[in-house]
């Protein structure tokens, strides 16, 4: 398997599209709804980049210092204890 260009896709959202199409009936419609079901899972999930976590320190400007591993992280990286910020909301 070729994992470059392997990608998340939504599949509900194919298999709503794949019908419209005119040739998308009868046997067609059947083979490429089995194809979308048969498709390997890849085994993804969520991250938290420094950039949104909690436990980023910004204060610098120049970098960003990871409060769990004390040392300086690029914007974009991420780590399996990364954990949202979350902006303050006005409650009225």
């Amino acid at each position: 398997m070729n994992t470059k260009n392997m990608r998340l896709i939504d599949a509900d959202a194919v298999k709503d599209k794949a019908y419209p199409f005119p040739c998308a009936i009868g046997t067609e419609y059947a083979v490429t709804l089995r194809a979308i079901n048969e498709a390997p899972a890849i085994d993804a999930v969520l991250v938290v980049r420094c950039k949104n976590c909690i436990h980023a320190d910004k204060r610098n400007h120049r970098w960003i210092v990871c409060e769990l591993h004390y040392e300086n992280v690029e914007p974009d990286e991420f780590c399996s204890r990364g954990e949202r910020f979350e902006e303050p909301t006005c409650q009225r």
